[in-house]
């Protein structure tokens, strides 16, 4: 762009001096200036002098392709018998405008102003290619006008150095390849792909590697942007977008889209309000490997025919509000697919992943093959997370597109669906699942088992919601809780809808306490195989609401043949400590397999024995009650404090209700 200067040459009287000569030079030298006639002209005027007119009018053009914005100019009048007049420092146009800002437009003028002192502020004015490595210093702030690109590659590199600074202007600034441009910390607030050109994994990748010797974030902003190639980075890195349904990236191709594993153990990853979408055609969504403190809140990884989140050697780290759907490939049985969720040793390193949790509104759901596999990884935390199979059940639809999706995945049967867990334990200790939602498995709610390297798992499960398991294989039943080896401690959980519930091997040790469980109806509705090895009879607690009535070959497998009757008497107690009546009818068997007692709930909501049946015990315990029962009725016993309640006033003591009044005995 060119820009004019034009004036009036005059005496110290004011007398406009014709003929009169204008020499300009570069300010405060004796270097003649690049002066141009018009604005289209294509030759310099010789010399740099002009001659003014009759009124002494003169005028010529500067050009920001001879010249940087920073540089002034020296103007020199003069005529015969007249004084000669220097300016000097004279601003023309846009030149100068910014004091100490440089506008090059070729890379020796980029050079130029990087070396100069006076230009602490660096504008790139066109488009430029660099031939040599070049770093901006400290002290220095680089920019680029709109459409003004540096290119640089993976030898001719360009390096902001600790103390200087880039100003983002908010469109591409750098044509260039990994390693092509670095920032040392500090250098800028944060790096966004759109400086590198179109957002996709390509400048991602860029922009990761440009900030790999720093601490410096790379921030996404919201919008769909395609992913093409796997990708591995090798440094630690914070990688920003603006939530997990708002900045998208979505595959096309069959890869594993991205990967964190170094040379030696990475630390401090994190990564935020970001989603990978698989679209039902990438092997895997986000796979780390040797890695200490990672960070994630709303990482979303969806449609991936293969993992969600895979973690090998991953450490003390922490998944918040995580988000892993229509994950999950089914291979041929439940040993060889690919789960959502994979937490285990670092295949070559050996070392195991230890110390993850997995907290806020975290959700896997929708998937193809076991929800978690957790395998030699101990102190894995599920707090507060919902883990939903219903994939499983949909995989029996007619419809084509549920059958397509289906198929990419590995299940190539419709109306087949894939038995599996929705936890599924390999060895695994101090597993501690709280406060979580696991619903609708196909197999097993939490399967434990030995590991291949025989370690056994144990667990904590406590306060979570079980509802719909159900088995799909008949040598197989489904359980909520399914200790295959191993030990552990399930506590305060509510179970709904169940084909089988709490399958035990018979030489495992493990609790159950405070747990409601609810059955549906059907044959095989049953809690426990017919064996009194499983479910130990000292370790059940608070089994209540059998709402569904069952055969008596059902009843005889949920409580026991041939032994004493110790669960009955501990269901009787669990009804009086939580203040619960049973729903329907509750029956021991004997030996020879006759109903021996018979418990059932009459009208009034009180426990009734049926006709015929005795319930013996050495003692009956009654609380003393303050105030009298609701709805007495003839036969009823209490014992009375005698203060707050005096039946009669009597006294304390032991009361029947007969014929409409309390009588005391």
């Amino acid at each position: 762009m060119r820009y004019i200067h034009q004036d009036t040459y005059c005496d110290a009287n004011g007398r406009v001096i014709q003929g009169g000569t204008v020499t300009v030079y570069l300010s405060g030298s004796s270097t003649l200036a690049t002066i141009y006639e018009s604005e289209d002209s294509v030759t310099p005027i010789a010399g740099s002098t002009v001659t003014t007119a009759i009124d002494g009018f003169y005028s010529f053009w500067v050009s920001d392709d001879d010249y940087d914005g920073d540089q002034d100019f020296k103007l020199v009048l003069s005529k015969t018998n007249y004084i000669t007049t220097t300016y000097d420092n004279v601003v023309i146009g846009r030149f100068g405008e910014y004091t100490g800002t440089a506008y090059p437009k070729t890379e020796a003028r980029l050079i130029s102003a990087i070396a100069s002192a006076t230009t602490p502020r660096i504008i790139l004015a066109d488009s430029v290619a660099l031939s040599a490595p070049l770093s901006i210093p400290s002290g220095v702030s680089y920019s680029a006008l709109p459409g003004a690109i540096l290119t640089t590659d993976a030898v001719n590199i360009l390096t902001f150095a600790t103390g200087s600074h880039l100003e983002d202007n908010g469109s591409q600034m750098f044509s260039t390849v990994a390693g092509g441009v670095i920032f040392q910390a500090g250098t800028v607030e944060r790096v966004s792909p759109a400086m590198f050109g179109t957002i996709n994994d390509s400048t991602l990748y860029i922009a990761i590697v440009a900030v790999a010797s720093s601490d410096i974030p790379v921030r996404v902003p919201a919008g769909s942007y395609d992913w093409n190639e796997a990708r591995t980075v090798t440094t630690s890195v914070k990688i920003l977008g603006d939530g997990g349904d708002k900045t998208v990236f979505t595959a096309t191709a069959a890869v594993d889209m991205l990967t964190f594993s170094g040379a030696s153990p990475l630390n401090d990853i994190k990564l935020e309000g970001i989603k990978l979408d698989g679209d039902h055609v990438a092997t895997g969504g986000l796979k780390i490997v040797s890695a200490n403190k990672v960070h994630t809140d709303q990482f979303y990884s969806s449609n991936m025919v293969g993992y969600g989140l895979w973690l090998e050697g991953v450490w003390d780290s922490e998944f918040q509000n995580l988000m892993l759907m229509h994950n999950g490939k089914w291979v041929t049985n439940r040993s060889d697919g690919v789960p959502p969720l994979y937490i285990g040793p670092d295949a070559v390193s050996g070392r195991n992943s230890n110390s993850i949790r997995f907290t806020g509104h975290s959700v896997i759901e929708r998937f193809y093959y076991h929800g978690a596999v957790i395998e030699d990884s101990p102190a894995v935390h599920f707090i507060g997370t919902k883990i939903h199979g219903r994939t499983h059940a949909d995989s029996q639809s007619t419809d084509a597109d549920d059958i397509a999706e289906a198929a990419a995945h590995g299940n190539t049967t419709p109306g087949d669906p894939d038995p599996a867990d929705l936890i599924y334990n390999l060895g695994s200790k101090r597993m501690v699942v709280a406060n979580c939602q696991l619903v609708e498995a196909l197999r097993n709610g939490i399967y434990l088992t030995d590991s291949a390297s025989g370690s056994a798992p144990n667990a904590t499960i406590a306060d979570n919601v079980f509802q719909d398991v159900h088995s799909y294989e008949a040598a197989t039943a489904a359980t909520f809780v399914h200790f295959n080896t191993g030990t552990g401690t399930v506590v305060g959980n509510d179970f709904f809808l169940v084909t089988t519930l709490g399958d035990t091997d018979a030489d495992e040790s493990w609790t159950v306490r405070g747990s409601c469980i609810r059955l549906a109806s059907g044959a095989g509705n049953v809690i426990v195989p017919d064996n009194s090895n499983y479910y130990p009879a000292s370790a059940v607690r608070g089994l209540y609401d059998l709402r569904s009535t069952h055969t008596v070959s059902e009843e005889k497998q949920l409580y026991g043949t041939g032994t004493t009757n110790t669960i009955f008497s501990l269901f009787l107690n669990e009804v009086k400590r939580f203040g619960m009546l049973l729903n329907g009818t509750l029956k021991w068997y004997d030996a020879a397999g006759a109903a021996d007692v018979e418990l059932s709930r009459d009208g009034a909501n009180s426990l009734a024995l049926a006709a015929g049946d005795q319930f013996k015990s050495d003692v009956v315990n009654l609380r003393v009650l303050t105030a009298e029962p609701a709805s007495p009725a003839n036969g009823m016993m209490a014992y009375a404090d005698g203060a707050t309640w005096n039946p009669g006033g009597t006294g304390a003591g032991f009361y029947v209700y007969e014929a409409g009044a309390w009588a005391k005995k």
